[in-house]
Formats: structure tokens, C-alpha cells, sequence
């Protein structure tokens, strides 16, 4: 993701002028309800909309535990690329990966440079399907 705008959302005036341009995000949990400050939410240069489907939910619905606690495909078992994630983060459990996000945030990088050609290959397709 490129980064377009960083919004501060503390500031009622930001607040106010990012829902008049992006009235979608009035329902975005960083918009929604108080959070500790910062509240900081980042937008990409390009985005697109989408129908919620099962398969784009990256919390673990089947057992659900809060929004910290996501489950993915297999292939996503990759601790050494993740930015803040460790090993103890990550069980395998079938055909998946089960992993606790730590709290100080669901947002992470996955570094593809650190993966496997065919794991990057198959989370490349993966995504693709957002």
C-alpha cells in the first residue's frame, strides 16, 4: 500500500472533513467509537470497495475471541516476515494459521522479500481475490 494521507483523528475538524470526502469510513472502528490517542488512520493512494465476503474476514469468525485473533490460510505461517509478530503468535490448526495480533495494533507489514517463492505466489493469488 502507498500511503496518500495520514489523518489524525483526534482533531474534530479532520474528522469532520475526512467523512465529507470518504462518507464510507463513518462506520470504520478508528471513526466510530473513542480510541486512545494517537487514533491515527492511514489511506492508500488507491482503494477500492468490496462485498464482504467469508473468505476476506481476517478475524477468526469460527471462534471468535475479538478482533485480535485472526484466522488465514496456511501459507500465511510465515513469523520471520511479519513487522511485531512472533512465532508464539502463530498456530497452525488445519488448513490455517491462527494468529494473535498483538494489542497495539491490527495493522502489519508482511515483508513478501522474506517468503518462500511459492508461499508469495500463493498469498499474491490470495489476495488478489480482495
Amino acid at each position: 500500500m502507498e500511503v496518500d494521507k495520514v489523518i489524525h483523528l483526534e482533531n474534530d475538524k479532520n474528522l469532520n472533513s475526512l467523512l465529507k470526502r470518504y462518507s464510507f469510513l463513518e462506520k470504520h472502528p478508528h471513526v466510530e467509537t473513542e480510541r486512545k490517542k494517537p487514533n491515527i488512520m492511514f489511506l492508500s493512494k488507491k482503494y477500492k470497495k468490496f462485498k464482504l465476503k467469508k473468505e476476506l474476514i481476517l478475524t477468526n469468525i469460527d471462534n471468535y475471541r475479538g478482533r485480535s485473533f485472526w484466522k488465514l490460510p496456511k501459507f500465511f505461517y510465515q513469523p520471520h516476515a511479519f513487522s511485531y509478530l512472533k512465532e508464539n503468535n502463530f498456530i497452525i490448526y488445519e488448513n490455517s494459521v491462527l494468529i494473535e495480533s498483538p494489542k497495539i495494533g491490527q495493522e502489519f507489514i508482511l515483508d513478501l522479500e522474506l517468503v518462500n517463492k511459492e508461499d508469495k505466489k500463493r498469498i499474491l493469488e490470495y489476495l488478489l481475490l480482495i
